[in-house]
């Protein structure tokens, strides 16, 4: 067996959010989908960029773009015991006129509370 790789910084600064969308998203389209080591969701990061948008740093369009940057990525996994939980969060993200409700901070409290439990 092989030992676990790190994570592509690309993928780790994008679950984190530790640089802008537009420079994240320039760099993902040179990284293949699928790169040689995944990086791992966690409610973490959801809600750290929830967080972002109660407070104000980010739009609600920025949060559906990173939702749909994070959600298109073959390379960043789910675990399993929050599979559920964590995949209907970025759903809900990533498409908000499919899930049925525009994203506003009562939701993303709400969000943040379910991922919490």
């Amino acid at each position: 067996m092989s030992p676990q790789r790190a994570p592509h910084p690309i993928l780790t600064d994008l679950l984190t959010l530790a640089r802008p969308l537009e420079a994240l998203d320039l760099e993902l389209e040179n990284l293949p989908p699928q790169s040689a080591a995944n990086a791992t969701l966690q409610p973490e990061h959801l809600i750290g960029v929830l967080n972002g948008f109660i407070d104000g740093h980010l739009a609600e369009d920025d949060v559906e773009r990173w939702a749909n940057l994070v959600e298109m990525r073959e390379d960043i996994t789910v675990p399993l015991s929050r599979d559920t939980t964590l995949q209907s969060v970025l759903h809900k993200l990533a498409n908000p006129t499919v899930a049925g409700a525009p994203l506003d901070r009562e939701l993303a409290r709400e969000m943040i509370a379910l991922l919490k439990s």
